[in-house]
């Protein structure tokens, strides 16, 4: 299959548990694919990405915001020529990235909207997931988020970066950032960086709330004080699991069911660090 592909609405519940719609045990889409979610009220659970070259979840087009998108156990096998491997952008809310695996690939996850006027991206959790040797954007959270968590991942072996948070001239992220395990390949101090540019030298007023329940490499950017601590609504923010357990729970369940030999040995690799 090599298209692009349009989702939509109004709700859908997608569960395979790594089975495409013909009953076989292969990615559900491959190379070049490139696919844009606009379904409202969508639960994706246990599908396999392979080689999409980019795939959004858009609020910004013509159907308008979307709201209430789940991607549950999901495996995104990425290769360096991906545009990014799950774009959030525009209006978007309560969006949800659990229990993933998301490896290989140029770019990760980002979540942004700009030009002006910016829109906002609000109550996003993406929770549980592993990133795992992806050059950048693991995540990149740029713009106006609002209620946004990174909580309980596993960011392991970037290339240029690990998470960025920046802003896009007045639209400031407010993001809590709690209970992830950073491991290091090399660029071990730019693990997680704030501000506009690359090097993390101006935060540009970001919001960033530091649980001081991260593991990060020593020299990391993120190691300094925090900016100012963002605003949640009560309840926003998931329960933590220390991170000295995440790998133990994350290895064994990040991902989709159905698992390849490609699969296990990024596995590996995080488990080896």
């Amino acid at each position: 299959m090599t298209a692009k592909v349009t989702i939509r609405g109004p709700g859908l519940s997608i569960v395979t548990d790594g089975l495409t719609v013909d009953g076989s045990r292969v990615p559900i889409v491959s190379e070049k694919d490139t696919i844009t979610w606009v379904a409202s009220n969508t639960i994706v659970d246990g599908l396999r990405f392979r080689y999409v070259y980019k795939q959004t979840i858009d609020g910004d087009g013509a159907a308008g915001p979307v709201s209430r998108v789940a991607f549950v156990r999901c495996t995104f096998e990425c290769n360096k020529d991906n545009d990014i491997a799950l774009a959030l952008w525009g209006a978007v809310d309560q969006i949800s990235i659990a229990d993933s695996l998301i490896y290989g690939g140029g770019r990760g996850i980002a979540a942004s909207h700009y030009p002006e006027p910016f829109q906002t991206l609000a109550r996003v959790s993406i929770v549980r997931n592993i990133l795992e040797g992806n050059t950048e954007r693991n995540p990149q959270l740029r713009g106006m988020l609002r209620n946004f968590e990174l909580t309980n991942n596993i960011i392991s072996g970037w290339g240029d970066y690990g998470t960025r948070v920046r802003t896009e001239k007045t639209a400031v992220p407010e993001v809590w950032i709690r209970g992830n395990l950073y491991q290091a390949t090399g660029n071990a101090a730019r693990a997680l960086i704030y501000g506009e540019d690359l090097g993390g030298s101006d935060d540009a007023g970001v919001r960033v709330m530091l649980s001081g329940a991260n593991t990060l490499p020593p020299g990391t950017d993120g190691d300094r004080p925090a900016p100012a601590p963002p605003v949640l609504e009560p309840g926003a923010v998931s329960v933590l699991i220390p991170t000295a357990g995440l790998k133990a729970i994350l290895v064994k369940s990040a991902g989709s069911p159905t698992r390849t030999a490609e699969d296990l040995a990024a596995l590996a690799r995080v488990s080896g660090r």
